[in-house]
C-alpha cells in the first residue's frame, strides 16, 4: 500500500482570512450573503452549515477584508473556540476569527474535516494574545498532519460520516422524545389531561403538606464506601454512611436551586442540598416530576448566591390527585425517562466508537482498502 505523508495544513489547503463589513453602515448588512460567526459554529449539530445568524450585502463584501468562499470550504475557528470547524453547504463569508481551508486538488475536504479534528489542543497551545487567544495564519499553515492518498481519504471520510449520521439520527430522536416528554409533563402534572379511568377535581395544597424538607450535613467525618454523595452539581463521591433509607428529591439550598434531582436510596447530600421526602399518600416520584414544573428561581431569596428557605418550600402551593393518579403519571413518565437514557446511553456508546475509529483511521493504524484509480501519488 501508499505510504501517508506528512504534509502541513497550508500543503492541503488554501487558508483564507475573514473579516466584519462596519456595523455602522446599514447597506452592509441584512443581505442574502452568510456571514459566520464563531456561535454559529458552536451551535451546529451537524458538520455542515448551510445558514447564518447575520447575512450581508453585496455592498458589505465589496467593502470589508471577508471573502466569498466557496461550496465545501472547512470554516475553522481561530479565534477564542478554537479548532471548531463546519463545512460550508454554499457559498459563504465569516469572520475575522476564521481561518478557511478551501481544499487543494488531492485534499478531500471531508477528510480534512476529520482530520483537523485531533489537532484542537495543538492549535491552542500554539495560540497566543493577551485580549483573547488566537492563532495566526502562518502557525496554522506549518501544523502537519499524517496524509493518506486521495482514494484513502475518500474512504476514510465515508467511514466517518456514516457513524456521525448515526449520531445526529440519535440527537435528533433524542431531542424528540425530550420534547414529548416536556409537553406530557405540562399536561399530566397540572391536571389539563386526565388518564383513562380517574376522575374527581385535585386539590391544592402547601407542599409542607405533601412532602418533608430535610437538611443535608457535612460528610468529611464519614469513611469511604458505597453510599452516593449528592451536592447542588449532581453525584460526588460515596461513603459509608446514609442520610435516608427513603427515595428523595435533591434541591439546591444555595447556588443551583432549579435542577431537582432524583435520589434513590440510600444517598448522602450535603448541607448545601435540601432533600424532600414525601409523606404518607404522595408518591416521591411525581414529586419529582412536578418539582421540574416549578419555577425553583423565582423563590430565590438572596441578592448574591441563589438560596432557598425550607419555610419557602414549604409555602408554595400545588395541586394533586389522589395516590393512584400521582403513581399512574409517574409510572408514564419514568418510562419516557428509560426510554430517554437508553438513547443516551447508545449515543455515548456510538461516540465512543467514533473516537476509537477516529484514532486507528486518522493516523493510519487501521488501513482501507481502495482500488487504485491512478490517484495515489
Amino acid at each position: 500500500m501508499v505510504e501517508w505523508k506528512q504534509k502541513s495544513i497550508g500543503e492541503l489547503a488554501n487558508i483564507i482570512s475573514g473579516g466584519t463589513p462596519s456595523t455602522t453602515v446599514s447597506k452592509y448588512w441584512n443581505g442574502n450573503i452568510i456571514w459566520v460567526a464563531p456561535t454559529d459554529i458552536t451551535k451546529q449539530k451537524s458538520k455542515y452549515l448551510s445558514s447564518s445568524e447575520r447575512r450581508i450585502t453585496e455592498h458589505g463584501l465589496a467593502n470589508s477584508s471577508t471573502v466569498l468562499l466557496p461550496t465545501g470550504t472547512i470554516l475553522l475557528c481561530t479565534r477564542a473556540t478554537i479548532g471548531e470547524s463546519s463545512i460550508a453547504m454554499q457559498p459563504t463569508t465569516t469572520n475575522q476569527g476564521f481561518k478557511n481551508l478551501v481544499c487543494f486538488d488531492k485534499t478531500y475536504n471531508e477528510w480534512l474535516y476529520y482530520a483537523i479534528q485531533p489537532l484542537k489542543s495543538k492549535m491552542i497551545e500554539q495560540a497566543s494574545g493577551s485580549t483573547f487567544l488566537e492563532i495566526s495564519k502562518n502557525v496554522l499553515c506549518n501544523i502537519e498532519i499524517l496524509t493518506p492518498p486521495l482514494p484513502e481519504q475518500h474512504a476514510i471520510a465515508a467511514v466517518l460520516s456514516d457513524i456521525d449520521e448515526l449520531i445526529t439520527a440519535l440527537k435528533k430522536l433524542i431531542s424528540k422524545k425530550k420534547a414529548i416528554k416536556q409537553g406530557a409533563m405540562q399536561e399530566l402534572l397540572t391536571g389539563k389531561r386526565r388518564l383513562e379511568g380517574f376522575s374527581g377535581e385535585w386539590v391544592e395544597k402547601k407542599l409542607e403538606e405533601v412532602l418533608t424538607v430535610n437538611s443535608g450535613r457535612d460528610y468529611k467525618h464519614l469513611g469511604k464506601g458505597d453510599i452516593p454523595v449528592y451536592g447542588t452539581g449532581g453525584y460526588m463521591l460515596s461513603v459509608g454512611e446514609s442520610l435516608s433509607d427513603v427515595d428523595g428529591i435533591g434541591i439546591g439550598r444555595k447556588g443551583t436551586i432549579d435542577k431537582p434531582q432524583y435520589l434513590k436510596a440510600p444517598y448522602w447530600t450535603v448541607d448545601t442540598l435540601f432533600y424532600l421526602t414525601a409523606n404518607d399518600g404522595y408518591n416521591v416520584r411525581f414529586l419529582y416530576y412536578m418539582a421540574q414544573q416549578i419555577n425553583w428561581s423565582s423563590y430565590n431569596e438572596a441578592t448574591g448566591v441563589p438560596s432557598l428557605s425550607r419555610t419557602i418550600i414549604n409555602e408554595i402551593e400545588q395541586k394533586f390527585p389522589l395516590y393512584e393518579e400521582q403513581t399512574a403519571i409517574a409510572e408514564i413518565l419514568s418510562d419516557m425517562d428509560e426510554e430517554i437514557n437508553s438513547l443516551m446511553a447508545k449515543l455515548n456508546k456510538y461516540k465512543k466508537i467514533k473516537q476509537g475509529m477516529m484514532s486507528e483511521l486518522l493516523t493510519g493504524k487501521i488501513r482501507l482498502e481502495v482500488e487504485d484509480n491512478g490517484e495515489n501519488d
